[in-house]
């Protein structure tokens, strides 16, 4: 997967900041949009994280779709901009979830980035603490949907089907 030679190759120019510039843009949109997604699901009762499927599919189409010649930094630069889309992801679903007026209020505060970092573990361990069978599969089922997310961006951006 990440063998030495292939970091060796050519890396062009004009492709490494065409992939940057799509990453970015993407992963923006596509954090907004997953965290809008996920609000509505939340809406409906529905507590399995669709919106990152969503989101993980947008950026790695369009970074496959910026690059002409193929380098192993491009799909190692989509997982990077997994990360950054996860917090407008978090950002976006709070500001709906708690119609807050006040976003940058909201950075402020340690809390955001807390429950950022603790993401991969949040679902089991907010289900575990619930003594709910059904609560405890929900946490299982978002906990494969998170991995399966960065497996799909990685996998698409590197035009892998």
């Amino acid at each position: 997967m990440f063998k030495l030679a292939k970091w060796k190759e050519k890396i062009y120019k004009e492709d490494c900041i065409a992939v940057i510039i799509n990453g970015l843009i993407f992963s923006i949109l596509g954090g907004i949009l997953a965290g809008c997604l996920d609000y509505v699901a939340t809406l409906i009762n529905a507590s399995i994280g669709i919106g990152l499927i969503v989101m993980s599919y947008m950026i790695a189409r369009g970074i496959r779709r910026s690059y002409l010649s193929y380098h192993i930094l491009y799909p190692t630069l989509s997982i990077l901009f997994m990360i950054l889309s996860l917090f407008f992801y978090f950002f976006t679903k709070t500001l709906c979830i708690y119609q807050s007026f006040e976003p940058f209020k909201m950075l402020i505060t340690s809390k955001y980035y807390l429950d950022l970092i603790k993401l991969p573990v949040f679902f089991l361990i907010k289900f575990f603490s619930s003594h709910n069978v059904l609560d405890l599969i929900v946490g299982i089922i978002n906990l494969f949907v998170y991995i399966l997310a960065f497996v799909i961006c990685y996998r698409i951006s590197k035009n892998e089907n």
